[in-house]
């Protein structure tokens, strides 16, 4: 019991600390904690620097997801959406090609 009031005296300012922690039961904190207060603060900016590309890792795997892609949510936005174009253009290549290999005219002509 003790254990756990120093963890909570300890993370008491780092805001994004208790926030990783927010759902986890207080007996198991140790195991996500490092043991330093210097660590502390080490964690504390790699969570706010994780933070900031995790609105662009959503876009990525938006993307990723409605192209049918593999999920790679680190691959950049760039490079995600140059994918999706190049899949669409092969898509609408594959499409067109088809339509003209078919050999039927347009498929909204009255029938007489």
């Amino acid at each position: 019991m003790d254990k756990n009031y120093e963890t909570e005296k300890a993370i008491e300012g780092f805001r994004n600390i208790r926030r990783m922690l927010g759902g986890l039961p207080r007996e198991i904190w140790d195991i996500f904690l490092p043991g330093d207060e210097k660590d502390l603060i080490n964690l504390e900016a790699a969570l706010i620097e994780w933070r900031k590309f995790e609105d662009t890792r959503q876009k990525v795997m938006a993307i990723q997801q409605l192209c049918g892609l593999p999920l790679r949510p680190n691959m950049t936005l760039n490079e995600a959406q140059a994918m999706a174009r190049l899949k669409g253009m092969k898509k609408s290549r594959l499409l067109d090609e088809m339509r003209r290999n078919s050999g039927e005219d347009d498929d909204n002509e009255m029938m007489n």
